[in-house]
């Protein structure tokens, strides 16, 4: 095992996004830290002039940002990768919008009548599939002004950064201050990734509009060669206590979204069959793999290891980079993960899949790195492969 502090120095320092992730999964998460309030400083102005225009100046500045923030619709652009650059024309192109709506009516008590009910309706506002990937964009839409939702792994106590917005307060402190009194958390799933058998749902994103709609981003890569591909998600909806965070699981509603993933995407195909032994690593690259459509350059790369001691060596640590002529990592695909790397078998043989950023063209060549990535990232060879 690599000591921590060198695990820690092989990736990113993880943003805030990241880290209320993890704390969702922690389920013995202590109470978050008391909110620091910051006073304000106090400043007199010249003159009651000054002080009329700068109100009618704060009130043009509030009004114009409040008609930003009703105008917020995120799409499923809005989830990619943001440090990329826009995507390519034809991405726009595979953009799907399927007519599927659902409406589910939960059990919504209130102390003047305990028998209340209250629906939520969800719709699919977006689809995007280019035959290997997929992204859909669900917008759930609660029909009481009191009522809030939730992401399925978050609790009234975690921070709102959990729904997408900025701030220190927790989720309960943002209902009480809005009148939120009904909380219900949501997710979606599907019988393929309940099976096992390659659903839909490999993970999900959430963020709130203004208007109180929890746009729910599903993805996954899903390879198909059919023309269409049938699809069925389920929407669930669980009442929490916004006191103490119990879910009532009792009272679970459930509604079918279906439609379907029309595949209409341009798919290039090419491999690079050349091995190329990388001796520093002890592995040999057998072959490349690439899958090339409008939202990005998948690839599979396949592997043997050659020396034993060599990889073992690195402690689990190789991945493979693609660089640019000038020597600078590739950027990574906005719809995909950027990388994973499999076990070798009982032959020595492993795959390392990902996507890269799309071209307008397949490559002729590439040019892989490998790189211990508990070491620094260091490079250890440097190939092209043909």
């Amino acid at each position: 095992m690599r000591p921590l502090d060198e695990l820690r120095s092989a990736f990113p320092e993880p943003d805030e996004n990241f880290k209320a992730c993890i704390r969702r999964t922690l389920d013995d998460l202590s109470v978050p830290p008391e909110r620091r309030i910051i006073p304000m400083k106090q400043k007199k102005y010249g003159s009651k002039a000054r002080v009329g225009a700068l109100i009618a100046a704060a009130t043009l500045v509030l009004s114009t940002i409040a008609a930003g923030a009703a105008a917020i619709h995120y799409n499923v652009f809005d989830f990619l990768n943001p440090t990329l650059e826009q995507p390519l024309p034809q991405a726009t192109q595979l953009i799907q919008t399927p007519q599927a709506t659902a409406q589910v009516e939960m059990k919504a008590p209130t102390a003047e009548d305990p028998a209340s009910t209250s629906a939520v309706t969800f719709s699919v506002r977006e689809v995007l599939y280019d035959g290997v990937s997929v992204n859909v964009i669900v917008a759930a839409t609660p029909q009481a002004d009191d009522v809030l939702l939730l992401p399925a792994d978050s609790a009234p106590e975690f921070s709102v950064t959990d729904l997408g917005l900025e701030g220190t307060q927790t989720i309960a402190e943002y209902a009480a201050e809005h009148g939120k009194t009904r909380l219900y958390s949501l997710s979606i799933i599907d019988q393929g990734t309940l099976d096992g058998t390659g659903g839909l749902v490999g993970s999900q994103q959430f963020r709130m509009e203004p208007d109180g709609t929890l746009v729910i981003h599903v993805s996954n890569e899903h390879a198909s060669i059919d023309p269409s591909v049938p699809v069925e998600l389920v929407c669930t909806s669980i009442p929490v206590d916004v006191q103490t965070g119990h879910r009532d699981v009792d009272a679970i509603e459930r509604a079918s979204l279906t439609f379907a993933l029309n595949n209409t995407a341009d798919l290039q195909q090419l491999t690079f069959s050349t091995p190329t032994a990388y001796e520093h690593a002890g592995v040999t690259i057998q072959s490349v793999e690439l899958k090339s459509t409008a939202l990005g350059l998948y690839y599979t790369i396949h592997c043997k290891v050659d020396d034993q001691q060599t990889f073992d060596a690195l402690e689990g640590g190789l991945f493979f980079w693609f660089l640019d002529e000038n020597g600078a990592q590739l950027p990574g695909a906005a719809a995909a993960s950027s990388g994973s790397v499999g076990c070798p078998d009982e032959n020595g043989e492993f795959t390392q899949e990902g996507a890269l950023a799309p071209t307008e063209t397949l490559p002729d060549s590439l040019i892989i790195a490998a790189v211990n990535i508990w070491d620094e990232k260091t490079i250890l060879d440097t190939h092209t492969v043909r």
